[in-house]
């Protein structure tokens, strides 16, 4: 779980960061935003955010609460939330980016599935074949 320290920044402080940050994450090259990033969050930030992006295309496309929790292994609270905070609008940006970028849905479903799975392959007849 992630810690934040009791210590707080001033709002000001936050915004600066942040902003310093987005210009560091989005330079021209994607390898280079993949190295940055992959160096920036630990495993479990990584899972975090994939689970909370995966969450928020599930609940766009109007995936119920409880497939959602179960698939990404979320508490039902959580997904609530996540709900309530799209319905007030706070995911239109991110979700208004990803249409822009023409992202293929299918390849979304296939990363929201690997990760339901916790990286297990696929079930069926050559589940395995992948290990060998």
């Amino acid at each position: 779980m992630s810690h934040i320290s009791k210590n707080q920044l001033s709002q000001k402080s936050c915004r600066r960061l942040f902003s310093e940050l987005v210009k560091i994450v989005s330079p021209k090259n994607v390898n280079s935003a993949k190295y940055i990033l992959g160096d920036l969050f630990t495993e479990t930030e990584k899972i975090m955010l994939a689970k909370r992006l995966a969450a928020i295309l599930m609940i766009a496309e109007k995936v119920s609460l409880y497939k959602i929790a179960t698939r990404l292994k979320l508490s039902t609270s959580t997904v609530d939330r996540m709900r309530k905070n799209y319905a007030e609008g706070a995911y239109d940006e991110l979700l208004k980016e990803l249409h822009k970028k023409k992202i293929e849905k299918e390849k979304l479903w296939e990363l929201i599935e690997l990760i339901a799975r916790a990286g297990m392959p696929s079930r069926g007849k050559h589940r395995w074949k992948t290990l060998l």
